[in-house]
């Protein structure tokens, strides 16, 4: 990975300033047409923004938390779980 500069941290302060778009615009179009102006930020802001709405992934997670907390696993503790849950699945689109 690699590390921040200072240009990175001048275009985050200037995406903070920037107006805000209003609530029925597409954030998506919005990035496109700024993607020249704010070029760190545009693919973090493509791979969150063009993750699709669905709750497949959703019921994944729920259907992999109930085979890893099953009875025999029930004293694993919550935080475990949630370690577990967080490495099989990684959060990627």
């Amino acid at each position: 990975m690699e590390a921040a500069t200072a240009s990175d941290d001048k275009g985050f302060e200037d995406y903070q300033l920037a107006p805000r778009i209003p609530a029925d615009d597409d954030p998506l179009e919005w990035w496109k047409a700024n993607q020249t102006r704010f070029p760190t930020l545009f693919p973090m802001a493509k791979s969150f923004l063009g993750c699709p709405a669905t709750t497949a992934e959703l019921e994944r997670v729920f259907s992999k938390a109930g085979k890893l907390h099953d009875d025999q696993r029930k004293s694993v503790l919550d935080v475990t779980l949630e370690q577990q849950l967080m490495a099989a699945f990684n959060w990627k689109c």
